[in-house]
């Protein structure tokens, strides 16, 4: 399409293919047309263009010059000051032949209906890029429209998205697992699971590529938020050291970490090293590793010819420090293959995220991440996502915001504590327990047939 007809379209762009851009004023609507259209279709369908663009050419017979299909279609450009609309020129061997093909088409869609509820049960299954706002638009009428998500950062109901954002009391927190134990949630057809959850050390990756290589699952999408004020020389010398970032977790289990994993680039990498080559990786930096940890991520684009994003999350609440100013926005850094990045219809996506959850950053898991900031960051990649990866789960956010967005997800927690909090947040939710599928302390344990 000759770019500069493209542009002269002015509101609305042509989507649809075999025509030919022709000046407004030279298509002639037929006077014999007897469809007669109210403002009110007008008005709509122009709104409709606008918003989805020209995709049915009009088509205009060869022999008499005028329109025969798409009169809507032609006033609704001339209402949006469109220079151009899109033409398919059609043969018609008499003036009866051009004649009864307008009329059929009249009358026929005329005698159709709408299967609305078809419309958002289909709207359902595909979940995303449906807004009220266009279901309002093209004149839908059903009591369900408010009953389901239309936007995918909305949860179907504004209490469900209130409640994913909640994370139990340790009084409603039950002692389920021990060190080594793998859970399955949400169980597929085919035996395997949605969602894993491994309680036990991230950092021994001889262990946790057994269990991939078992569980025969690929990871290739790694967000995660590790707890950088933890250091092993701090760790491991001093087991009575008290970390803010651990709430009510035993700095026992914190211990079980490779002593000399640094939690830093090196750690990022042996991440990697385990996952697919095209993964994406998005890290919750921090400030004591960002130097570091940004230089990691510009190393390993130039490698593999990949994208650096950076994203910020401002937060509704303030990070209280001692001499120093007050922290109210956090950084994540990010790597990924452009392909890997698809825009959804109807989200923003901005590198400015703004959440409301005044939860967030609070005991009694002080690092926890809102839903809806791991929903903005999981969405462009939704589709190509395997199974996205959190070797330091924490409160299971990256988990819950998964199951929302339908993407699978293998987890690892450290604590014990942890491990049963993310259990009981899942259970909350969804109302389903995790199944224990078998104890991996020793990494030469196998699967239970």
């Amino acid at each position: 399409m000759n770019e500069d007809k493209k542009e002269k379209t002015h509101r609305y762009k042509v989507m649809c293919t075999s025509h030919k851009l022709v000046l407004i004023y030279k298509v002639k609507p037929n006077p014999k047309n007897p469809n007669k259209h109210s403002d009110e279709q007008i008005n709509l369908l122009a709104k409709v263009i606008e918003k989805t663009g020209f995709r049915n050419p009009i088509v205009v017979s060869k022999r008499s010059g005028y329109i025969v299909k798409g009169h809507a279609r032609f006033l609704a450009a001339k209402k949006l000051e469109g220079k151009y609309v899109p033409v398919d020129y059609q043969e018609y061997e008499s003036e009866v032949e051009e004649y009864q093909d307008m009329v059929a088409d009249n009358k026929l869609s005329d005698l159709s209906e709408v299967d609305e509820q078809l419309v958002f049960d289909t709207i359902k299954e595909m979940e995303f890029g449906f807004t009220k706002e266009f279901l309002d638009l093209v004149d839908f009428k059903s009591d369900e429209i408010d009953s389901f998500t239309l936007d995918p950062l909305k949860d179907s109901k504004e209490e469900h998205a209130e409640k994913t954002e909640e994370i139990p009391d340790k009084k409603e927190v039950k002692s389920i697992s021990k060190e080594g134990d793998l859970f399955g949630f949400c169980k597929n057809e085919d035996g395997s699971f949605k969602h894993y959850l491994y309680c036990g050390n991230s950092t021994n990756l001889d262990n946790v590529q057994s269990i991939i290589d078992q569980l025969n699952i690929s990871l290739n999408h790694l967000l995660t938020d590790p707890p950088w004020d933890i250091y092993k020389n701090t760790l491991h010398k001093n087991k009575n050291y008290k970390s803010k970032a651990f709430g009510w977790t035993d700095i026992d289990a914190l211990s079980k970490w490779d002593e000399g994993f640094s939690l830093s680039a090196e750690m990022l990498d042996a991440f990697y090293s385990i996952m697919q080559e095209d993964s994406s990786l998005f890290v919750f930096p921090g400030q004591p590793a960002l130097p570091e940890i940004l230089l990691y991520i510009r190393e390993l684009n130039k490698k593999r010819e990949s994208i650096e994003s950076m994203v910020v999350w401002d937060k509704p609440f303030y990070s209280l420090r001692s001499r120093n100013f007050y922290r109210k926005h956090e950084l994540v850094i990010g790597s990924f293959l452009a392909k890997k990045f698809v825009s959804m219809k109807g989200v923003s996506h901005e590198d400015v995220i703004y959440s409301n959850n005044n939860k967030g950053g609070r005991a009694p898991h002080p690092t926890s991440k809102p839903i809806y900031l791991i929903k903005q960051l999981l969405l462009p990649f939704k589709d190509s996502i395997d199974y996205a990866f959190d070797p330091f789960a924490g409160s299971g956010s990256l988990m819950v915001a998964c199951h929302e967005l339908n993407i699978k997800s293998f987890n690892i927690e450290v604590s014990t504590e942890y491990t049963d909090l993310i259990i009981s947040r899942y259970k909350r939710l969804y109302k389903e327990d995790g199944v224990l599928i078998n104890n991996f302390k020793n990494n030469e344990e196998k699967l239970n047939d």
